[in-house]
């Protein structure tokens, strides 16, 4: 199975694409992955991605990378509030 996760680092800080998104407030509105068949779709995705949301990711020193990968992640089930 093919994994599309992307990840983006800087020394030693890591931080998937999801959780960049969440971290920025715009996993919502992200286009990556997309789900498409077309495997350049998945790129046109990640690119309106960065160019929406990544102005860091593109211009800046990395701060949101290293911020976001600072917050511990908990996706899936472990998500969703206890009741």
């Amino acid at each position: 199975m093919e994994s599309w996760t992307r990840t983006y680092r800087i020394g030693t800080a890591s931080v998937s694409h999801e959780a960049l998104m969440r971290h920025l407030g715009h996993h919502a509105d992200a286009a990556y992955p997309g789900y498409s068949s077309d495997l350049l779709d998945a790129f046109q995705h990640l690119a309106s991605d960065l160019q929406n949301f990544g102005d860091d990711f593109l211009f800046g020193g990395g701060a949101t990378i290293i911020a976001a990968a600072k917050v511990p992640y908990i996706g899936g089930f472990g998500a969703l509030p206890s009741s």
